[in-house]
């Protein structure tokens, strides 16, 4: 393989380290929580009067939610990607729709296109899916790495994957 691929390759065969496994699921869940918050926030702004304020938090709120995917994304890319590489891809995908989600809503905010709300209110569906699959990822890694599922899957050379029949069971 090129100098490339050997850089950014890992071949595993232990099990990832704690430390990045905990701080990737909390930076997971704090992403999640900032992003379902967003739910609220809009509710907040759609049926009530004095909805600029609210817009203002929804908008803080929502770079946010985008600034913290890309943390997310750069930890476990860092930290986990020979281990979890569909968890990299997941990462990726939502920094993606969660900064274009962003970018929409400015548009609707601060330029007036208002006819973006019929793409970012759907677009909200993708985006809670994804933070809620790396959600559900991390409480299944935490778990097998707790219960020594992702130490056995090192042992006997299989990939420690979230995912449950990519794991050794006892």
């Amino acid at each position: 393989p090129s100098h490339f691929v050997r850089c950014f390759r890992k071949d595993t065969g232990v099990t990832p380290r704690a430390t990045p496994v905990k701080v990737t699921t909390a930076l997971v869940w704090l992403t999640t929580a900032a992003i379902f918050c967003q739910a609220i926030i809009a509710g907040q702004f759609v049926s009530q009067d004095g909805k600029d304020g609210w817009i203002t938090v929804h908008g803080v709120v929502a770079d946010a939610s985008w600034v913290l995917s890309l943390i997310t994304l750069g930890y476990a890319f860092l930290t986990l990607r020979g281990h979890f590489p569909v968890l990299i891809r997941w990462a990726a995908a939502l920094f993606a729709v969660t900064l274009l989600q962003t970018g929409i809503g400015h548009l609707i905010t601060e330029v007036g296109v208002d006819w973006l709300i019929a793409v970012h209110v759907p677009l909200a569906f993708v985006v809670f899916a994804v933070a809620g699959y790396l959600s559900v990822w991390a409480v299944r890694v935490r778990h097998q790495l707790n219960t020594g599922q992702l130490e056995r899957a090192a042992k006997v050379g299989v990939r420690p994957n979230a995912d449950v029949h990519d794991v050794v069971r006892p």
